[in-house]
């Protein structure tokens, strides 16, 4: 039973991965003509280092009218449910149980998903989306050790 549980949590981690990895990179990502733009002058409109500049950005949008409350939802809450299962399957596949292995190892994986999509041009380097998704770590890793002792019964039968 161990060996089929460490295997099946294996799999459904590498599935998430690559659902993570589809999400990130191909599904509906940037415009062909910023694609086409030079890295640098892509980074004039797709960088952003200031904590919670984005997100106050939404809400101030949302408060005034000027975006629909899906987008912004979407936006907030969808980068930490993306990354609630990487907080739950890390610890679980990988055994990062400290926090601190399973938050290092996710903030080195988020910092490089987000350069990857500046370098790709199909999407942004921004910091709150940095934030977000750690939040998201953290939720999922609370429900992995709160699941804790249940996973360890079913490994040992």
């Amino acid at each position: 039973m161990q060996k089929t549980l460490k295997r099946l949590t294996g799999a459904a981690f590498l599935l998430y991965l690559l659902i993570l990895a589809y999400i990130l990179f191909f599904r509906g990502r940037g415009n062909v003509y910023m694609r086409q733009m030079p890295l640098a002058e892509y980074m004039t409109y797709a960088v952003n280092l200031v904590p919670f500049e984005t997100i106050r950005g939404f809400w101030n949008a949302f408060q005034n009218d000027r975006i629909q409350t899906d987008i912004a939802m979407l936006n907030i809450f969808g980068n930490i449910a993306l990354f609630i299962p990487f907080g739950f399957f890390l610890p679980a596949a990988r055994r990062l149980r400290a926090l601190w292995k399973c938050l290092a190892v996710s903030f080195f994986a988020i910092l490089a998903a987000e350069g990857a999509q500046l370098l790709f041009r199909v999407g942004s380097f921004d910091i709150d989306d940095i934030i977000l998704n750690l939040l998201g770590v953290l939720i999922g890793y609370a429900a992995f050790k709160a699941a804790f002792p249940v996973y360890k019964s079913m490994k040992k039968a």
